[in-house]
């Protein structure tokens, strides 16, 4: 069992070497890719701890461990300097501007998911949730106006809600062949995942999905909208598509509602 576990460990870290050289804006789907990759390890190592006896509390225990704690925060410094690389550039950032706020999002992340993850599923009511968002989002602000300023935090904002838009794209593409889709088909997509809620899109791209932390009605009632959300999508997107990318576009929302729930079951503590 140590030894499965200990190799689950190795592929984390390999995973996570890979992932610090993606720093090109053109290669986001091999960013997808690592950010699944590293999704299913942590999923093997999780496991593997608790079939060898280890106390269980989802991602909780594991961010209790030292080793795995700084492979999470430096995985996520990694992931943060790929998927807001272009944005770096296109404010002009200096690198030591870029590592300041790179090690902001960093802290906030994990504060955050300390946070979160302590507690038991079921233990927020949708409006704690909202509030907890709310309160995460006005803290991110405060901190990044002294270094992005007012202008620069709103384009940031409007960055990290076109991320979803973007990996729909890039995953559509990753399961097409020669059938890529074309630059029209491409806009039209991003446009169409832009119009619905963020909140509804996020998880397309790996983001953690807050809705989890709810009661079963309240999840219930959030995968209910998801699906209506993934549905309009796929009702607007059957004008341009073709039959073989509309299903790969339909295989992407699917598989992105599976994963919410897979992350949900492994890493969220249960009462």
């Amino acid at each position: 069992m140590k030894d499965e576990r200990d190799n689950a460990t190795q592929q984390l870290a390999s995973a996570r070497a890979e992932l610090s050289r993606l720093n090109s804006p053109d290669r986001l789907n091999e960013i997808l890719r690592l950010r699944g990759e590293v999704g299913e390890l942590r999923l093997q190592v999780a496991s593997l701890e608790a079939k060898s006896g280890s106390p269980s509390m989802g991602f909780a225990g594991i961010l209790k461990d030292p080793a795995m704690r700084d492979y999470i925060r430096q995985t996520q410094l990694n992931y943060i300097r790929s998927r807001f690389g272009p944005l770096f550039n296109e404010l002009k950032l200096t690198p030591e501007q870029t590592e300041q706020v790179v090690g902001l999002l960093g802290d906030l992340f994990m504060k955050n998911t300390d946070n979160m993850y302590a507690l038991p599923q079921g233990t927020l009511s949708a409006a704690e949730i909202a509030q907890a968002s709310a309160e995460r989002e006005a803290e991110l602000t405060r901190q990044l106006e002294p270094l992005l300023g007012e202008k620069g935090v709103a384009r940031f904002n409007e960055f990290r809600h076109e991320f979803p838009a973007e990996a729909t794209v890039a995953l559509v593409n990753g399961q097409l062949g020669v059938n890529q889709l074309s630059d029209e088909q491409s806009t039209r997509l991003r446009q169409v995942v832009k119009n619905e809620p963020f909140d509804l899109t996020r998880g397309i791209s790996g983001d953690w999905d807050p809705a989890f932390w709810g009661s079963s009605a309240d999840i219930d009632k959030h995968l209910s909208q998801l699906a209506d959300s993934n549905q309009h999508i796929l009702q607007q997107a059957n004008d341009f598509l073709k039959p073989e990318q509309w299903n790969a576009l339909s295989n992407v929302l699917n598989n992105g509602v599976n994963e919410r729930l897979s992350q949900a079951a492994a890493f969220i503590q249960k009462h």
